[in-house]
Parts: structure tokens; sequence; C-alpha cells
């Protein structure tokens, strides 16, 4: 009994408190020197990606209910390193409708340390948003050198959006 309880328990509650999303690249996303909205809204479920309850368009994102998310994004380029001074962020409009957005949180990457393939360190935080929130992950490239972040068939580029309260 008590482990039915239990059981019973932890799926309400992880149901209640629990989302979590996980977005990839639908395909290759070249970078050039001026911020542009990354689009991860490929929710194949061959690569582990899903969605649960956001809405997504054109690389918007929209939290369906208040409360505090976590967001974290991993970013590797394809072929060509990341140009010196590239950066990314985290945008939010925090307005149920309305409003601006303003970076929340951001990236820099001073200079490239690979010659092809560049992991970017994480990109993550903890926001408290209210219902119908937006989110947009932005990059730029820091100088006139375009780079190019993989598709999701990769599984190197995705953006985990998980609330947690």
């Amino acid at each position: 009994f008590i482990l039915f309880f239990w059981f019973i328990n932890f799926f309400i509650i992880s149901d209640l408190l629990f989302k979590w999303l996980l977005h990839g690249l639908p395909s290759n996303q070249t970078i050039s020197n001026s911020w542009q909205v990354l689009n991860f809204s490929d929710t194949n479920s061959s690569y582990f990606m899903y969605n649960k309850g956001l809405t997504l368009s054109s690389g918007t994102i929209t939290v369906p209910t208040a409360g505090r998310y976590f967001i974290a994004c991993q970013f590797r380029t394809e072929i060509t390193p990341f140009s010196p001074a590239s950066q990314f962020g985290i945008y939010i409009n925090n307005a149920a409708s309305g409003g601006s957005y303003t970076q929340a949180i951001r990236l820099y990457i001073d200079d490239n340390t690979q010659s092809e393939y560049e992991h970017a360190p994480p990109l993550q935080g903890i926001f408290d948003l209210v219902a119908g929130a937006r989110i947009e992950v932005r990059a730029i490239a820091g100088s006139a050198n375009n780079w190019v972040l993989s598709s999701t068939s990769n599984t190197v580029n995705h953006c985990s959006i998980i609330k947690v309260a």
C-alpha cells in the first residue's frame, strides 16, 4: 500500500511540477554578425526531442503556466569554429501580452580554441516567469566570420526548459 501511494504521488507531483522539454534545431542555422533568434523547434522523438505544453513559433517559445523555469542550452559549431567575440543570450519577455524582450543572461566567447566543431560552455539560468511569457535564445557572430550550428540529427545543439516550481 505504501509503495502504491508513493508511486501515485510521485507521478501526480512530477506531472504538476516538472515539465521536461527538450528542443533541437530542425536544420543547420548560419549565425552572422547581427543578433538572430535560434529556431529551437524540433521535437523529433527519434532524437529524444519532445515538447510538453510549450508553444513554439519561429524560435519564440511561450510558457503556458506561471512558475520557476530552468533553461539550459548547449551549442556546437558545424565545421567552422566560433568567431572571436561571438555571443549567445537568453531573452525573456515576461509579460502575458505586449511587453518587450530583455537580455536575461549572456554567454560571451572571447576566442575560438578549435579548428572546427567547437563546443560552447552551457548557457543556463533559472527564471520566474508569468503564464504566457516568451523566451528567445539568440546568437551573434562577433566578427565578419559566420559560423553554423548543427541540426538536431547531430544531437549537440539543444535547449531544455524545465518547470521546477
